[in-house]
């Protein structure tokens, strides 16, 4: 361990490492083997020092001919690049496993034979790519690169998108004026024009659609005006249409007849010396062959676009900031600027011709909406750093006090879209903080990715790490469904910068994040597909990997295993707030994706029962030929169950397996008498 003077086990088994800026604790690691159909067995494990500066695992009951997995939140984790620089912007679930896309300066960059593009193209600076692993990240199924020769800055993957048939859609920023389109696309031609600094072209966006294998171009358009354009976010309607939300600073940026706002800035003239640009949201069908509509949003000042959801509705919401006068607001709003730069967050209607909703956010500084996502009781969730110590957030909120240069900020606005949020938080340390990528699970419980440069961000016990490893680090984060409590949150990196590109959440509620370090000690795990540093370039080198990391979000001593018999769509799944040991803290089992308005159990038992017996049509992973235990639990309107609890002294190493079982409902699952049940969890008390 670098930096580490001393280490030692205390008598609990945590793992104790005295540094230079005082001692650094982790407790006792959770560990399991990976059977076959890749059940996870929990097995017993402890740290064994082997020097002052050095420890290993102890693992007894270890049948070394499975996979030892020994990681307290980390399922699996792979780096990707090569020999420079490699940087992951986006990552989504695909049916074969996870795909990313970024940039690369990598001439050797891994791609994959019959590819679509296997050749890096020389003199472009950089290349988009986009690649596929295996659902363990153990395998590159697939890799390409994405990009044509360039005079600026080449081409960036920024987003990516996989529709029901796990047909792939990349959105970026390019230079290049043979980037590949497709006949019949929307534009074949390069829209950018010249003067934009600083390589004296302006970028366009291009959008791209590719099989799920990744060997095929299917459709591929640019999209953009003479001006710059620059990404916010992408995402996909139910029917597969590409909603693209983003900036431009370009006054013939694509819009469309009937829809909102066909004039950039509202057609005023340019203020002599002001920087104008105007959001813009534009939906597309799958073919990429037309635009169903695009419109301007603005004022006459300037306005960069960031998240963009579409709403249960069909409505969508687009988050972003403005500088300018004259921002349209619709309903229960701010009137106007409450500082320099104040977020807003507007609804069009599944046409883009009428604006539903709009209203601006802030305090009397500056802030910016990064992230939008829909909430499954309705309304949205937003998220965006924010420099406003008045920056409204309500009674009982997390963190209702600003805490340093920049936060983070997130709320929950409702459908009617009321003045003040249904709930709103600050999330950070003394320094800064931004957010990258938030997703909300059917309890509303909000998932976060984000940069911080803080060494006291909030993070909770037993997390991966709570210290940051360097001056820039990743955050992830998950808040409770009110937006109260923080249910985890951790540090991730190494020694060197580290920053976020995406987020994705999988349905057994774990995350998978991605982006890029350079850090030579970022943490990956046995039997990645990558998991040495091809040229960790240190705090001021040019030169990164991408990584991508799913992790559990839960705390040392807690890990899922079995299997659910949902009723709902989704998924139903157990977690738990808090730390598994007798502590005056909050402590909590929860459960998302039961059937709402429900009634039922959770069953708490000393023993596991891995394989799972199946009993009234469900699999039971509570062994109940051992002591057992059960508590009456019921879930809200949204399938969510939160069961305060404690753990008595005294029970340090014991273990309980944890599984909730429900009555099914009309409005999930039906049938009178019929049931339903989530996962497992393995409970090692701490």
């Amino acid at each position: 361990v670098s930096g580490a003077a001393r280490i030692y086990v205390e008598p609990g088994g945590t793992l104790v490492m005295e540094t230079l800026l005082g001692r650094v604790r982790q407790p006792p690691p959770k560990t399991w083997q990976v059977v076959r159909g890749g059940a996870r067995e929990p097995v017993a494990c402890r740290y064994k020092v082997l020097d002052d500066t050095s420890f290993g695992f102890r693992a007894p009951d270890w049948n070394t001919d499975l996979q030892l997995v020994v990681d307290p939140g980390i399922v699996w984790s792979s780096l990707l690049g090569d020999t420079s620089y490699d940087v992951i912007h986006g990552v989504a679930l695909h049916p074969s496993g996870v795909v990313v896309t970024g940039e690369t300066i990598s001439a050797n960059f891994p791609t994959t034979p019959g590819a679509l593009s296997t050749t890096y193209v020389n003199p472009s600076p950089r290349h988009a790519f986009v690649s596929l692993l295996d659902p363990t990240g153990s395998t590159l199924i697939a890799s390409t690169f994405l990009g044509g020769v360039s005079a600026g800055n080449g081409s960036v993957g920024r987003e990516v998108l996989v529709n029901t048939a796990g047909e792939v859609f990349v959105v970026g920023n390019t230079y290049s004026a043979n980037f590949p389109t497709t006949p019949g696309a929307f534009s074949g031609l390069f829209p950018g024009g010249p003067g934009c600094f600083p390589f004296g072209v302006c970028s366009s966006l291009f959008v791209s659609r590719l099989d799920a294998g990744l060997s095929t171009l299917i459709a591929s358009t640019y999209l953009g005006g003479a001006g710059q354009e620059t990404l916010g976010a992408a995402t996909l309607t139910a029917s597969g249409s590409v909603v693209i939300a983003g900036t431009t600073e370009a006054a013939n940026f694509p819009s469309t007849p009937g829809a909102y706002a066909l004039a950039f800035n509202q057609g005023a003239a340019a203020p002599p010396g002001i920087l104008r640009s105007d959001a813009f949201v534009t939906m597309m069908p799958a073919s990429l062959g037309s635009l169903q509509w695009s419109t301007f949003i603005g004022g006459t000042g300037a306005e960069r676009g960031g998240g963009v959801a579409v709403l249960p509705t069909g409505d969508v919401a687009v988050g972003g900031s403005t500088m300018g006068l004259g921002f349209p607001t619709v309903g229960p709003a701010a009137p106007a600027l409450g500082g320099n730069e104040d977020a807003f967050v507007v609804v069009f209607d599944p046409t883009g011709t009428n604006l539903l909703y709009s209203t601006l956010i802030g305090g009397s500084a500056g802030e910016e909406i990064r992230c939008v996502a829909a909430h499954p009781a309705g309304g949205f969730v937003l998220g965006g750093p924010t420099q406003s110590g008045d920056f409204p957030t309500t009674l009982g909120a997390f963190d209702t006090s600003f805490s340093g240069f920049t936060d983070v900020f997130v709320c929950h606005l409702d459908p009617a879209g009321v003045t003040l949020p249904l709930w709103s938080t600050f999330m950070g340390g003394f320094a800064r903080e931004d957010l990258d990528d938030l997703s909300v699970d059917s309890s509303g419980a909000v998932a976060l990715l984000g940069w911080t440069e803080s060494p006291n961000f909030p993070t909770t016990q037993g997390a991966i790490a709570n210290m940051p490893g360097n001056a820039w680090d990743v955050f992830v984060s998950r808040l409770d469904p009110f937006g109260a409590r923080l249910a985890y949150s951790t540090y991730l990196g190494g020694w060197g910068d580290d920053w976020p590109g995406g987020l994705a959440a999988h349905p057994s509620g774990d995350v998978i994040v991605a982006g890029a370090t350079e850090s030579g000690n970022f943490p990956t795990t046995p039997g990645a597909y990558a998991t040495t540093a091809y040229n960790p370039g240190g705090q001021f080198g040019f030169a990164s990997d991408g990584f991508i990391t799913r992790m559990d979000l839960l705390p040392t001593g807690v890990s899922r295993f079995g299997t659910a018999t949902p009723a709902c769509a989704g998924g139903t799944f157990a977690s738990l707030i808090g730390f598994p040991a007798s502590s005056p803290y909050y402590l909590a089992l929860t459960c998302t994706g039961a059937p709402p308005n429900s009634q039922g159990l959770v069953v708490i038992g000393s023993s596991p029962n891995t394989a799972g017996t199946v009993a009234a049509g469900i699999s039971i992973h509570v062994d109940f030929a051992s002591p057992w235990t059960s508590i009456p639990v019921f879930s809200d309107p949204s399938g969510y169950s939160e069961t305060p609890t404690t753990i008595p002294p005294g029970l340090t190493g014991q273990t309980f397996a944890v599984q909730y079982g429900w009555d099914n409902t009309a409005a999930c699952g039906g049938g009178v008498g019929t049931l339903s049940a989530s996962n497992a969890l393995l409970v090692v008390v701490q």
